[in-house]
């Protein structure tokens, strides 16, 4: 394999930064998020927040996001947005620690990453990687000592997942696979809890778009919308699809009480039923919401909605 060396200054450089910018894509975000200055010693876990790598790369929140959503749906990338922790799986493939003196460095920035599922997941992932490199690097990322000590690393606690038994019951797992020729990072399968605590992130992700777009500060992601939100995206649908149908509920007057009952029909297993009612809402989304036609496009779910989410 060949390697090029990319010193994180590059971004700050004035003649780098005085250069045309990159345009949102995720093929420049990848690139970034690989070699930006927050990323630390151990390969492909940082901290670093939305909006302020979005404004570094001269992007639009949005088109950060949406770039990011691309990488998230291929696997390159897995992020926790709400606690700012980006974690690259494959990263520590092609950084690998010369040796366990390398790995026992990595405590002080393991330290500054929040406590989160990502944080957990990132945890299993390079503990695995240490361990098949020899006992010797096992042996460096977790000692047999006490907890706290300046030459171990600590496992974040496994309270950090709240219902993580009761979130994956019965779930089918479903996993990622890139192009088997390419020769990239991207060829690599995520594993279950990978997979899963991706799924999670992104379910994490569209209640928080909808509680925000729905007005509802207060709503709580209990198991039954997290189960509601999962069996669309195993319907097919992506993260962008899934925002715009919620766009297209509060697009809709009947749903936002424009109705006889006055009421809102707004609840996240209202909109995410099933295909059809996804579908109706992503169509509303691109509708002007004074047109007539939203209100006869929803009538036909007026007595169900009565038992909305």
């Amino acid at each position: 394999m060949r390697y090029r060396s990319i010193y994180v200054r590059i971004w700050g450089d004035e003649k780098f930064r005085s250069l045309s910018s990159l345009k949102p894509s995720a093929q420049g975000l990848f690139l970034y998020l690989l070699t930006n200055p927050n990323t630390t010693s151990i390969p492909g876990l940082y901290r670093a927040g939305a909006a302020a790598m979005a404004e570094e790369l001269g992007w639009s929140i949005e088109g950060f996001k949406g770039a990011l959503n691309e990488l998230t749906q291929h696997g390159l990338v897995i992020a926790d947005l709400d606690s700012r922790v980006i974690f690259i799986p494959n990263a520590i493939k092609y950084n690998k620690p010369q040796s366990p003196n390398v790995i026992k460095s990595w405590r002080s920035h393991w330290d500054e990453i929040p406590e989160c599922e990502l944080k957990n997941l990132a945890y299993q992932k390079l503990k695995a990687f240490a361990e098949g490199m020899g006992k010797a690097f096992g042996q460096a990322f977790v000692q047999v000592i006490d907890e706290g000590s300046d030459e171990s690393i600590v496992k974040p606690s496994l309270k950090t997942i709240p219902n993580q038994e009761q979130d994956q019951e019965q779930e089918q797992k479903k996993n990622t696979v890139d192009d088997p020729s390419s020769n990239s990072v991207t060829t690599d399968v995520l594993d279950s809890s990978e997979t899963q605590t991706l799924l999670a992130l992104m379910v994490r992700e569209i209640f928080n778009y909808w509680q925000t777009m729905m007005d509802h500060p207060q709503a709580k992601l209990d198991l039954k919308r997290k189960k509601k939100i999962r069996a669309a995206f195993n319907l097919g649908f992506d993260l962008e699809q899934l925002k715009q149908a919620i766009d297209g509920c509060k697009n809709t007057p009947f749903n936002m009480g424009e109705n006889k009952q006055k009421q809102k029909y707004d609840g996240i297993g209202l909109i995410f039923r099933d295909a059809e009612q996804i579908e109706r809402f992503i169509q509303n989304a691109s509708v002007c919401p004074n047109n007539p036609k939203l209100n006869s496009t929803v009538s036909q779910i007026d007595q169900i909605a009565e038992g909305a989410i």
